[in-house]
């Protein structure tokens, strides 16, 4: 990559050659968006439009390494998401579907080859939220997709479904944690179940919740606020805040705000 291959020097140099690319792109976007109403089709304009906002500024930005592509981005993406708050770092690789659709507040961190797709509804992530390496989260929900301030998203989770999602404050999930908020419907033995539909209940993880590696969280669930949820478990069933729950499926073993716990 051109930070290892050329000395220091050379390598501000190249920042600053991508920085006035850049601003010269951001200044024909921003002729075209001033003469869009012009144009003899209003269709064509507002796509090419997206098109530069959802295709050009991200392939552009998104393979450049180390500090100066984490202050590119930061500086560019603005114009690229509904919202970005103040001293969002994002790393490389990072695959975005209508980030129009997608919020993030301020000192998110998002890590390498996170992949968020918001198909319809909004995702909106929260103040000092980090989601780490591979993690996925596809919103096909007309719902919001809301992952609330603090909270830790682990390597390789995957967080999908057509249902709505709230996520609350200060929750740890752990690496391949996955959540659905959506099922396929099965009824009918004489038609195929892939034709059958879907219904999405949605989820709901409360404030302060920890999901262990590898935990599954089903459609239509509840967990109250402090649950811990073991590594492995399958959660299957709501269960009420401060729960200690383990195994497939998920059973409450006791309880955080009792002292005995058996």
């Amino acid at each position: 990559m051109l930070p290892v291959l050329y000395p220091t020097y050379e390598r501000f140099a190249i920042a600053a050659l991508i920085v006035k690319y850049l601003t010269n792109l951001m200044k024909a976007y921003s002729v075209i968006q001033l003469s869009s109403t012009k144009m003899i089709s209003s269709r064509n304009s507002q796509s090419l439009l997206f098109w530069i906002k959802e295709s050009l500024l991200p392939v552009s930005l998104a393979w450049i390494p180390s500090w100066i592509g984490v202050s590119l981005r930061r500086f560019f993406y603005p114009y690229v998401f509904n919202l970005m708050g103040r001293d969002v770092s994002i790393k490389t690789g990072i695959e975005f579907n209508h980030a129009c659709r997608t919020q993030l507040g301020n000192e998110v961190h998002l890590d390498r080859n996170i992949r968020i797709r918001c198909i319809s509804g909004q995702v909106v992530i929260g103040n000092r939220v980090r989601i780490d390496q591979g993690a996925e989260i596809y919103c096909y929900s007309k719902e919001l997709f809301i992952i609330g301030d603090g909270t830790k998203i682990g390597s390789y989770c995957r967080l999908s479904g057509h249902g709505a999602l709230s996520i609350g404050r200060h929750c740890l999930l752990g690496p391949h944690v996955g959540i659905f908020t959506s099922n396929h419907v099965f009824k009918s033995i004489d038609t195929p179940i892939n034709e059958q539909g879907l219904i999405g209940l949605g989820v709901v993880i409360e404030d302060d919740c920890w999901l262990g590696c590898g935990a599954k969280v089903m459609d239509g669930i509840t967990i109250g606020k402090g649950s811990v949820i073991g590594a492995g478990a399958v959660v299957t069933k709501s269960l009420p805040p401060y729960s200690i729950a383990v195994g497939v499926p998920a059973r409450i073993i006791g309880k955080r705000d009792q002292q005995d716990l058996t």
